[in-house]
């Protein structure tokens, strides 16, 4: 597999981004993230799962996972809590949350005391 140029430097090849030293600016998915550890991390959640008020609300159909978009809707919120679970996990160190739902990321600063390492 050929190396390509981005606007940062050299991005690694695929398959090697999550141990690559040049992989720490790149995004990753479950597949590549499951059972790896990183020092730092950042999740970003998408609109199949937001906050409304007191309780999480999913759409499955604005996932872009190919093998998540015909899951049964009743396993969905499940699935989707454990993915976004092990994503936020893998960051030993830190871990960013990011909701692209302004709702969603109010919610999320309200769970958080944010940390400033020295």
């Amino acid at each position: 597999m050929k190396e390509l140029r981005n606007g940062d430097g050299l991005v690694p090849k695929s398959q090697f981004w999550a141990t690559d030293q040049g992989g720490h600016r790149q995004i990753g998915c479950i597949y590549t993230a499951q059972g790896l550890e990183y020092d730092y991390g950042a999740v970003i959640f998408g609109p199949d799962l937001v906050r409304r008020g007191d309780r999480w609300v999913v759409d499955p159909k604005t996932n872009e996972d190919r093998s998540m978009k015909d899951i049964d809707s009743r396993l969905y919120p499940r699935l989707a809590a454990n993915i976004y679970w092990v994503l936020a996990t893998r960051a030993t160190r830190g871990c960013w949350l990011y909701s692209v739902d302004e709702e969603t990321q109010a919610f999320l600063t309200t769970l958080l005391q944010p940390t400033v390492e020295s």
